[in-house]
């Protein structure tokens, strides 16, 4: 059985007690700057970029909470809290109409220098990469409830024409009618309410649409029939051209944000035309901004070793980056280089800014499938191993333990157990090959390894038939 809220939470204080001794014992001296570069090189250094490191994801998981607090049924939530969560008051029935602007290209530096003082995870930083972008134009605003409103009065969630076949596959499962926060409310002036934390409140009109990177990119393909032109989402570079030019000072340097972000302004959305930087608006803040490019690693990357999974399963071409932090994002969330990515149909604080681009660069997404090829040794050689026809002239070692593990259950397993074998555990089951196996005979097998790092090509496996890797063996 599950342990008790309460053993769970004794077990929290203990562990809890247990760092701060450490913290404050003086066992592990602290030298500033502490640098990613220097992260694993000694204890001292390991300790303290742990510490930080703990620091920094609870601030993720203050925001992915308030996401799942918003996602509760509302007899869940104490309406009280509301007090808490102060919300903007400015909410209008109207919202500014959306223009696009010219935005002259440029070069922008990508990712963290490795020796920066701030902290970042192991997807932040690069070899500090010069990018040239082309000049474009960009929306003014994000796009708001207003604006996403006249995709959804023109059925654009029953349009197969403006939807990928990602989309609408999606579109067919959950059959979506509007964005996943409004609520059909009859009783309400527009039918529509929308769900904050802890309360439903009138459709404010003039605060962004909050959608997944589908209907992102399905709004964007009837936002570029109506304007009789294409408009897309903008790269990562463009999205850094914006922010360097307009923004300039990052998290760090703001003696107040320049944007509602950082929660120094409201615990909620808020019009779109409040917080202008240059001829834009909320460039950084009020939602995150979907970008037309997966994730993907920059050069020179390199896994921390004491979180080796936080980024390198997103190199997978499915989960696509966003930039520019919302209300909730506070520390290395808030900064220029971090980068966060989801898999497309996932909800979070995440609205659209499109651009016209004045060439034709349309992002293609299909080389971002392979980009964590040569980047992780260990799973590599793993994966070699698991379906490698045979390794140093050895037949596959995976395909032969399958096979004794399901001889076996086929002579102890009771008679009316084996004719309908339905569920099998793999464990520390690595590139999945033997998981694989064992589906000849079980209905369903589970595998299951210490870190999702192993599980990449299982996934990669599993979800398109393919997966990639350099050969090569550890000795």
């Amino acid at each position: 059985t599950w342990p008790s809220v309460e053993e769970v939470s004794e077990y929290r204080r203990q562990v809890r007690d247990r760092i701060d001794a450490l913290i404050t014992s003086g066992k592990f001296e602290l030298t500033l700057p502490l640098q990613f570069k220097d992260s694993a090189c000694n204890d001292n250094n390991a300790f303290w970029w742990i510490v930080t490191m703990g620091c920094e994801h609870e601030r993720i998981h203050l925001e992915t909470a308030s996401v799942h607090v918003r996602e509760l049924p509302k007899k869940y939530v104490k309406e009280e809290m509301s007090a808490f969560w102060k919300k903007c008051p400015k909410q209008s029935n109207t919202a500014p109409e959306n223009e696009l602007v010219g935005v002259d290209g440029g070069s922008v530096v990508l990712g963290r220098p490795k020796d920066s003082p701030i902290y970042g995870w192991d997807c932040d930083y690069s070899e500090g990469d010069v990018v040239k972008v082309n000049p474009f134009k960009a929306s003014k605003f994000l796009v708001s409830n207003a604006e996403y409103y006249h995709f959804m009065k023109e059925g654009g969630y029953k349009e197969r024409k403006y939807w990928d076949e990602e989309g609408w596959s999606w579109v067919q499962f959950r059959k979506p009618e509007h964005p996943y926060f409004w609520v059909r409310d009859e009783a309400s002036e527009w039918g529509y309410k929308l769900r904050l934390q802890t309360e439903e409140i009138d459709i404010p009109w003039n605060w962004p649409a909050e959608v997944n990177h589908l209907e992102a990119t399905a709004f964007l393909k009837f936002k570029s029939e109506k304007l009789g032109k294409k408009v897309r989402l903008p790269t990562e570079s463009e999205w850094l051209l914006l922010r360097d030019r307009f923004v300039r000072e990052d998290q760090n340097e703001w003696k107040k944000a320049p944007g509602n972000v950082n929660l120094e302004h409201f615990a909620s959305s808020c019009p779109v035309d409040m917080f202008a930087q240059g001829p834009l608006y909320d460039i950084v803040g009020n939602v995150w901004q979907h970008t037309a490019n997966p994730m993907y690693p920059y050069s020179g990357y390199r896994v921390q070793p004491y979180y080796d999974d936080f980024s390198l399963p997103t190199f997978d071409g499915r989960h696509m980056s966003m930039k520019g932090g919302a209300w909730i994002s506070t520390g290395n969330e808030a900064s220029r280089d971090a980068r966060f990515a989801f898999r497309r149909h996932f909800y979070q604080f995440i609205g659209i800014r499109y651009i016209e681009p004045m060439s034709d660069d349309e992002v293609d997404r299909e080389p971002f499938k392979a980009v964590n090829v040569g980047l992780d040794p260990e799973v590599e050689a793993t994966t070699h191993f698991a379906f490698a026809k045979s390794v140093c002239g050895v037949p596959n070692v995976n395909t032969q333990m399958a096979e004794i593990a399901l001889s076996a259950f086929r002579t102890h397993a009771s008679a009316d157990v084996a004719s309908s074998a339905q569920r099998a555990l793999d464990l520390y089951c690595g590139a999945g090959r033997i998981t694989f196996e064992l589906t000849s005979t079980f209905n369903e097998v589970v595998g299951s390894d210490f870190t999702s790092r192993k599980l990449m090509p299982a996934f990669a496996m599993k979800e398109r038939g393919d997966t990639s890797y350099v050969a090569r063996t550890l000795r």
